[in-house]
């Protein structure tokens, strides 16, 4: 047998049998959620290797004792500020005993004197506490911001000679708004929605590659989708939730600022052909974790993992949803293809031209894998759509009708491809079959009601077909799904309010952003005019016509008028009013000539 020296670390339940006869299954969930959540990160942050668990036990060994210490205060804190909102008879409160001496090794398993020790200083620690030995405490003298409390030599079962224990206390510092001990008492600084609302964090990409993160995200993001085709629950969008990435994070802090009432979270980590996935759910208002699991699956099982991980957060959340909900909207694809859209989607949200031609080599590599794949082609007819959109100010000449055959192709692929569906109905749009454009543009709300893109896409198109009014509260409600929302949400929901005639207010949100169009100068141009303030619809005619030279491609001593009149004729108006009006303020703004 090998011989080391290393420090014991034991740790139990005070009054677990008890619990166990009260409420054997609520109990047993707990202890599990516990392991997962907080003891086992936690072994992992302070390099302690879990040697085994028993019952409501562990047994942990570190190469350090300082480690063991660190660990111990930590999870006693953690432990406690759980506990604060659990009735007393529910808490599960730890003991924890750590000795410092020379075990046997044998495989896995440790034996010897300073187990022994570990395990007797557990049983006479105070509960909430940690009893440390003699031999532990000269190794942390000074390391830690604690005052050992001296109990003297003591005598312990089964061990010859007495041993000198020291307590430490382990009280969690004072409650702050942000730690879940007071999470029960606090609303979210948003209103909680009518619906069971949720948002989904980022799962931690456990890997040790950071060119992973990729991967992690998507599934993440795939989470969210599958969560966003129940009507029954409010989930906060991916750019809001993924505001969290990284460090600690304060559950209930992200409870109040998206104004949710649950939060999804967890790890996943991908090692060749294998993956493993740790998720949990939590009750913000409460602080309560109502549901964890570990997935350990091969790699081309991941959408099992996805299936197992919604199907779980869906029936806590609701109870009400259906298993066939699940199951029929779930798109499966070989794990390459997928591979492939996720990387492709990665450079397409970069948003800039390198950006976008990387992505569409992964999305053409990944119908290639796969030409049953739905995703890619919808991706694919975004970025075609972009180019059609304004030709003469983009440097690649779009093929007629390729965004409208790529959002087909994906539709034909997938009915339940939302994304799909919204991007034909603007390619119906730029066509000006406006009929098709608006059943495309329900169906995707209709697929997908949570989804903030979708819903934003869907209020530019409502007011581009003469709903102005209905456009606005959508685009408010898209913004609401998505409190961390990108810039261009700003601009279009500036675009519906001057279709509605709201000029005052379009102009108050598109001075408060960046114009990150450059035809936004030419909205911002026509509604000052039509609002009346001709100095600043000249000096926003001025910085369209700036914007535009030097990308366009025809003459280049083209007069400003010509940049106008091409922003007009791209605008795909249904009702004659909208343009007439549109017009109008472009006119006394010097980009259209006088009649």
């Amino acid at each position: 047998m090998e011989r080391q020296l290393v420090a014991v670390l034991a740790a139990d339940v005070v009054g677990y049998s008890r619990m166990m006869h009260d409420d054997e299954v609520g109990t047993f969930e707990e202890l599990k959620v516990r392991r997962l959540t907080l003891f086992e990160p936690n072994l992992r942050s302070y390099r302690g290797r879990l040697v085994k668990t028993m019952g409501d036990g562990l047994l942990v060994e570190f190469g350090s004792a300082l480690d063991a210490v660190n660990c111990a205060i930590a999870l006693q804190e953690a432990n406690q500020v759980l506990d604060a909102s659990r009735p007393a008879e529910r808490r599960l409160v730890l003991r924890i005993g750590i000795s410092l001496s020379d075990v046997m090794r044998d495989r896995d398993d440790i034996y010897g004197t300073g187990v022994n020790i570990a395990a007797r200083l557990q049983s006479i620690a105070e509960p909430n506490g940690v009893a440390i030995s003699g031999a532990v405490l000269e190794q942390v003298r000074g390391k830690i911001a604690r005052d050992a409390k001296a109990r003297g030599p003591q005598h312990l079962k089964n061990i010859a000679d007495p041993i000198d224990v020291f307590d430490l206390p382990t009280a969690p510092g004072p409650a702050t708004d942000a730690s879940p001990a007071v999470a029960g008492r606090l609303r979210p600084a948003l209103p909680l929605p009518d619906r069971p609302s949720i948002a989904v964090l980022p799962l931690d990409n456990l890997s040790g590659d950071p060119s992973q993160q990729y991967f992690s995200d998507g599934v993440s993001e795939d989470i969210i989708t599958e969560l966003s085709r129940f009507r029954s629950l409010f989930v906060i969008a991916r750019n809001s939730s993924f505001r969290y990435r990284g460090g600690d994070v304060e559950i209930a802090r992200v409870g109040r600022e998206l104004g949710v009432q649950y939060v999804v979270e967890g790890s996943i980590q991908r090692s060749g052909d294998r993956l493993r996935a740790t998720v949990q759910l939590i009750d913000v208002l409460n602080g309560f974790h109502m549901w964890a699991d570990r997935y350990d699956y091969r790699v081309d099982d991941l959408f099992s993992v996805q299936d197992d991980i919604t199907r779980n957060i869906a029936s806590r959340v609701t109870n009400r949803l259906e298993q066939a909900h699940i199951e029929a909207a779930k798109r499966r694809a070989p794990l390459r293809a997928y591979d492939l859209w996720l990387r492709g989607v990665e450079c397409h949200e970069r948003g800039t031209e390198e950006g976008h031609a990387e992505a569409r080599q992964f999305y053409e590599a990944a119908i290639k894998a796969d030409p049953a794949f739905a995703r890619p082609y919808s991706g694919l007819a975004e970025l075609a759509f972009l180019e059609l959109l304004f030709p003469d100010w983009s440097s690649k000449t779009p093929r007629e009708g390729e965004a409208m055959e790529l959002a087909q192709k994906a539709v034909a692929l997938d009915e339940q491809e939302a994304h799909g569906h919204a991007i034909l109905a603007w390619a119906y749009l730029e066509s000006r079959k406006f009929g098709r454009a608006r059943r495309h543009l329900e169906r995707a709300a209709a697929l997908n009601p949570n989804d903030a893109d979708t819903a934003m896409s869907r209020a530019i198109g409502l007011a581009f077909l003469g709903d102005a009014r209905a456009s606005v509260e959508v685009a408010r409600q898209a913004i609401r799904l998505n409190p961390f929302h990108p810039d261009w949400y700003q601009s279009d929901l500036a675009v519906t309010l001057c279709l509605d005639r709201q000029y005052d207010e379009m102009q108050a949100i598109f001075d408060a952003i960046p114009e990150i169009y450059p035809h936004t100068p030419a909205w911002r141009a026509a509604a000052y005019a039509l609002a009346g303030d001709l100095p600043a619809a000249r000096a926003a005619a001025e910085r369209f016509e700036h914007n535009i030279r030097p990308i366009w491609r025809g003459r280049s001593d083209a007069p400003a008028a010509a940049f106008g009149q091409s922003f007009l004729d791209h605008l795909p108006l249904a009702r004659a009013e909208d343009a007439a009006e549109i017009a109008k303020g472009l006119r006394a703004a010097g980009l259209l000539p006088q009649p």
